[in-house]
């Protein structure tokens, strides 16, 4: 135990390091082309190092080490430490949480193979319907997310969490004849069983289709049939 603390305070010294080096380096000499890549690098960074962090927050929450320190619930030991605001800690337990059950996904992130988006992407998906049902598609999942775009997907996650809390219901990814159009989540779904135009010989991706039933829903009323599930077509 005493030599896994050493290991953790000696990376961190490594990371703060960095970071002040960043800092106190000069960009009035750069070029916008080394602007843009030191952009690139530092988001990527920035990704890897939020995804240790809920790599290292779930098993924090998991041993009750706010309870440990004489705080409260995680959240508010975040709020209390971290200066984040209750709101943002309780995101990012929820986020930890979800994550620790996909250790796929979160090490992808981690190792810079997905952006920190596409695999939020994935544990929403998961809060939404259970993990259960995400863990056995979860190495689709996260191949999709090391290549395609969050645009591509056709929805971003949210900045803040503010549509992601512990209170989230799960959501049906059938909705019947109730509807013409498309629920976002049933939308998310799509993009990611589809991942493209469906209609024979075309290649277009999903964020360039719109969701749409294969036979249509009128005659299916009229016959009173099930209306069966959507996919990804391009409309002209």
């Amino acid at each position: 135990m005493v030599m896994e603390a050493f290991a953790i305070s000696d990376a961190s010294d490594h990371v703060n390091e960095a970071v002040d080096a960043l800092v106190d380096e000069s960009i009035d000499g750069l070029s916008t082309h080394a602007l843009g890549e030191d952009l690139i690098s530092i988001r990527r960074a920035a990704d890897r190092l939020e995804a240790e962090f809920l790599r290292r927050l779930d098993r924090f929450d998991r041993a009750h080490g706010a309870l440990a320190d004489g705080g409260g619930s995680t959240a508010s030991w975040l709020r209390d430490h971290c200066a984040m605001a209750w709101k943002a800690g309780a995101y990012r337990v929820r986020l930890a949480r979800t994550l620790g059950e996909l250790p796929a996904s979160l090490d992808s992130a981690r190792a810079g193979r997905a952006s920190l988006g596409n695999v939020t992407l994935i544990a929403q998906l998961a809060n939404a319907v259970g993990v259960e049902q995400v863990a056995p598609l979860e190495h689709i999942l996260v191949g999709a997310a090391e290549t395609l775009d969050l645009t591509d997907m056709g929805v971003a996650p949210p900045a803040d969490g503010s549509a992601w809390t512990g209170r989230t219901r799960a959501l049906p990814l059938s909705v019947g004849r109730a509807t013409r159009t498309i629920p976002p989540h049933i939308r998310t779904a799509l993009n990611l069983r589809e991942q493209g135009c469906r209609f024979p010989g075309c290649d277009r991706p999903a964020a360039w289709t719109d969701g749409h039933h294969i036979i249509h829903l009128e005659p299916l009323r009229r016959v009173r049939r099930r209306t069966p599930s959507p996919s990804l077509i391009r409309i002209p």
